[in-house]
């Protein structure tokens, strides 16, 4: 080979691992702005557990799950639309930011409430993140 066809082999070189690294840096920024979505969520959900304690119990109780569900939706919107393959990894770690009140009613399956007077929407939404937060309750329990 002549010394221009290696220069160009090591500039095509340089121009893949530029590319993957550029892919691998975008991958990244994508899963950090959905954790960043995930964490408000997580703290919207946290913070309506004052209610609870100010004797609000079933608004808050229909405040945590909503901000739960829709964690779970844009979650699941990203993960879809970005093509995100470790998505458990992302829920763990959303579920690692409720405040551990939270994950404790999660782990007993219901909230510290008598779930027969809440709302069919509010059971419903219980029962959703039971079922999203499983594989974290089992493996962070």
């Amino acid at each position: 080979m002549d010394r221009l066809s290696i220069v160009d082999l090591v500039a095509i070189f340089i121009s893949i691992l530029a590319l993957i690294t550029s892919y691998v840096s975008i991958r990244l920024q994508i899963k950090s702005v959905i954790l960043t979505h995930l964490s408000e969520k997580a703290k919207e959900s946290n913070d309506y557990l004052s209610g609870l304690i100010e004797g609000n119990e079933i608004q808050a109780i229909s405040g945590i799950f909503t901000a739960l569900i829709t964690g779970r939706q844009l979650l699941e919107l990203q993960c879809n639309k970005y093509r995100i393959s470790d998505r458990q990894s992302l829920i763990n770690q959303f579920y690692l930011q409720l405040n551990t009140t939270i994950r404790m009613n999660l782990s007993r399956d219901t909230m510290s409430i008598k779930y027969d007077t809440l709302h069919v929407d509010i059971q419903k939404q219980i029962i959703d993140s039971i079922d999203f937060f499983r594989a974290s309750k089992e493996k962070y329990s």
